[in-house]
């Protein structure tokens, strides 16, 4: 079904120390895409559980990674974070991706 190429389901994530931002953003079949849903302060669980919501579709998961830069316990816990939903989304289902940021700041 080649009209169906572009229907595609995404999370992103971008983790920190105490909250998460959540988008999922839906691909749809004439390629345009739609923001279905935004969270600024999500919690892990919160993040969980629309990762179990969303898996049957066969979602994609992309997921912030933390940025080398002076230590702190606020990287470390963002850091923490990252690793349980990289776990969780594994065993979820998932293809999963993470995003390197080389941010110029």
């Amino acid at each position: 079904h080649h009209h169906r190429a572009c229907l595609m389901l995404y999370i992103g994530i971008d983790p920190g120390p105490e909250f998460c931002g959540l988008v999922v953003y839906h691909v749809q079949e004439d390629c345009s895409g739609v923001v279905v849903a935004s969270r600024s302060n999500a919690t892990v669980q919160e993040v969980r559980t629309v990762i179990d919501e969303l898996a049957a579709d066969g979602p994609t998961v992309a997921i912030e990674h933390t940025h080398p830069g002076p230590p702190s316990w606020s990287v470390i816990r963002t850091t923490v974070v990252v690793g349980r939903l990289l776990e969780y989304a594994w065993q979820a289902l998932a293809a999963v991706i993470t995003l390197h940021d080389e941010r110029t700041t």
